[in-house]
């Protein structure tokens, strides 16, 4: 069976072989072809033989219109592509060739998007449903909405029939909003609360309308929970018969726990079939939660960057001048090796300079960047625009510390960039290290006082220990800020044996630093957009080298620090350089187990590491994963296209780094793979529906 065009107030369905709509359309011909032959002589019955047939054809005609938008909704890849269906299919008529019917739409979303792009301060966000209003839905006025990232207060919304509403913000967003991003309602619960599955939730109302009466769906601290009923009540609303995903429950609020109105459509098929006097006409309303929408770079698998051993510089911006930065020689655990990239001279008077949040005192900093013209960066540049402005990527180096510095940083630097073209030597982005460091006087009385390390990204009352933390440097106009975002304590250096992880923890050997030679830091970030909102993921891995801690075996777990495979480096054992953690953390490998994750609360054993989120940082989330960490700032989708002087990557050091080699931080196998093996669009198509 084919489709033909329609008159141009019909919507034209046509050319769409395999459509989900034929197993229906011939079941319908069946009851059509019964109803043309079996004749009766009395009218009456043929008359109510001939409406039954297209009473069951009109009831079939509504349901494949459901159908069929739920075929189109999953088959568009992308946020802004879903959108453009709903709201290309509301108000639709779809006709079937030969006069066998057809099926009209009206879909009334309860959530709103974006219709422009918006700057950082605006006060006014215009915004529509993709489809049109529900009777039903009732926005409040004021109300708090997420918009992007951010939950907005004493938001004010006015409406436009058919689908438009301008939504005022006091005080203007807090961040830029793209267009065609998701825009929700939130309410909170009227009392602290704890709830199991199938139980109540009671939240404070502004309006009862603005959630489904039933079947919808909710987010509470990053986790999705379905409810059967929405019940008002006096200035309440009760979510009844609670639901969501094994662990999820018990789920503790606060009346400052915020409630996040998850996407929910109401679709309303309406079948016709007949025409004059036999004409039928059945409606089915469907009630359905709508998951997010997830976009990520689509490619086939991992693709391999760069493998950089340190034998030449080419690849890194080092001028000819700088004294900061040599390849050099050191003897380490695993022997001698002729070529690493050492940085020092940090604490010297050319090279240190005060400390933003404590200019009394001075630190030393240096991150050696990728060199913009090299293939590397060109590689990444590329890879950005081939997958729709998202990059994605691990990327890892094994450090080492001369054993005279008994405090520093080192690690990776990413998302490494140029905010302001105006201020050229001024760089933001994040950075993963293994960190030790020192508690200094509040004033500094010397020049040379304290560890030239910024207080601010150390995390508070963990001096001495060897941590891995994750930080982030901004820059607003000509000043630069940083904060520390996220840590894991491995242990005392000067304890080695009572450490969490004694295998990374230094002093293992005469000349080893505080951190064990070759230990390995690896970062992975995956930039997604997720209903149309663009984020980075970022997940911390490390690994060792130690030769003190031999026939070491590895198990399936991620986040256990105590069993680990020894990633020894490339000029000691080839063959495993480089080796990398699982792109899907559940399935992971003991045949691959050279890295531990870090995460907050992990599974029995408890011997894992312990992941801190910094609560000061409201831009960073420990999602319900409880090892990735995601944060709204520093995304390249937001880029209309590539710098020419963006580095993306860069290997970092802080500290009272001197011109002697044995107080220098080094680097060596350097490696980068771009992350592949995801399918964009995921999130999936609508969920169980309930009809009326």
């Amino acid at each position: 069976m084919s489709l033909r065009p329609v008159p141009p107030w019909r919507r034209v369905l046509a050319g769409r072989q395999g459509s989900i709509l034929i197993g229906l359309i011939f079941t319908m011909l069946v009851f059509a072809t019964l109803g043309t032959v079996m004749l009766r002589l009395n009218s009456t019955a043929t008359d109510s033989q001939v409406d039954a047939t297209f009473s069951t054809r009109s009831y079939y005609l509504a349901e494949s219109g459901y159908r069929y938008l739920a075929s189109e909704y999953l088959g568009a890849s992308t946020f802004a592509a879903r959108m453009a269906v709903l709201e290309g299919a509301d108000g639709s008529t779809f006709h079937m060739a030969n006069n066998q019917g057809d099926f009209q739409l009206q879909v009334h979303p309860y959530w709103l998007i974006t219709t422009a792009s918006h700057a950082t301060g605006a006060t006014t966000v215009a915004t529509k449903v993709p489809g049109s209003f529900s009777s039903h839905f009732v926005l409040p006025s004021p109300a708090s909405v997420k918009i992007g990232t951010i939950i907005y207060a004493n938001a004010t919304i006015a409406t436009t029939i058919p689908n438009l509403a301008s939504i005022t913000v006091p005080g203007g967003l807090l961040e830029d909003v793209s267009q065609d991003s998701g825009v929700y309602l939130v309410s909170y619960p009227n009392s602290g609360q704890t709830v199991s599955a199938g139980s109540s939730l009671v939240l404070q109302s502004g309006t009862p309308g603005m959630f489904p009466a039933r079947n919808g769906q909710v987010e509470i601290e990053l986790k999705m929970f379905l409810y059967q009923r929405a019940t008002p009540g006096s200035g309440t609303v009760t979510l009844e018969g609670l639901s969501g995903s094994p662990g999820d429950f018990p789920v503790s609020v606060t009346t400052a726990t915020p409630v996040i109105l998850k996407k929910f459509l109401e679709v309303a098929s309406v079948g016709s079939a007949g025409s004059g006097f036999t004409l039928v006409n059945r409606t089915i309303t469907y009630n359905t939660p709508v998951p997010d929408t997830v976009e990520m770079p689509s490619t086939p698998d991992n693709q391999p960057v760069v493998d950089e051993d340190f034998q030449d510089l080419t690849s890194w911006d080092v001028p000819q001048t700088d004294n900061r930065v040599s390849i050099q020689g050191f003897q380490a655990q695993n022997g001698t090796h002729s070529y690493w990239m050492a940085i020092r001279n940090l604490s010297t008077g050319e090279n240190r300079e005060p400390d933003p949040q404590n200019p009394s005192c001075n630190i030393g900093f240096h991150t050696v960047r990728l060199a913009t013209t090299s293939a590397i960066v060109q590689t990444l540049q590329e890879a950005w625009a081939d997958h729709g402005h998202l990059l994605s990527y691990d990327a890892q180096a094994k450090v080492g510390w001369g054993y005279l510095l008994d405090y520093g940083v080192s690690g990776i630097g990413f998302r490494w960039h140029r905010p302001s073209p105006s201020e050229p030597t001024l760089w933001a982005g994040y950075g993963l290290s293994f960190m030790r460091y020192q508690t200094r006087p509040t004033v500094c009385a010397s020049p040379m006082d304290g560890d030239f390390i910024p207080d601010a990204i150390k995390p508070p009352g963990k001096a001495g220990r060897l941590l891995l933390v994750l930080w982030d440097q901004g820059v607003s106009g000509t000043s630069v800020s940083r904060r520390w975002l996220a840590y894991a304590d491995l242990g005392d250096p000067a304890n080695r044996p009572a450490a969490r992880d004694p295998k990374v923890v230094g002093s293992q050997w005469q000349y080893d630093g505080k951190v064990n030679d070759n230990a390995t830091v690896t970062v992975r970030i995956e930039e997604k957009k997720i209903n149309g909102v663009p984020l980075n993921d970022i997940k911390a891995f490390y690994g060792d080298a130690s030769t003190l801690y031999g026939g070491r075996l590895g198990n399936a777990l991620a986040t256990d620090l105590t069993v680990r495979l020894p990633y020894s480096p490339s000029w000691v054992n080839p063959a495993l350089w480089p080796k990398w953690p699982a792109n899907q953390i559940a399935s992971w490998l003991a045949t691959g187990d050279y890295f531990s994750l870090a995460a907050e609360y992990p599974p029995a054993p408890d011997n894992a590491l312990f992941w801190t989120i910094n609560s000061a940082a409201a831009d960073v989330q420990l999602l319900p994963d409880e090892r990735t960490v995601r944060s709204r700032i520093f995304i390249t989708n937001s880029l209309s296209s590539f710098p020419t002087d963006r580095a993306e990557l860069g290997l970092n050091a802080f500290g009272r780094l001197s011109g002697n080699f044995n107080e220098s931080i080094a680097f060596d196998d350097f490696s980068l793979q771009l992350l592949g093996g995801y399918a964009s669009g995921s999130g999936g198509g609508f969920m169980t529906t309930v009809q009326q």
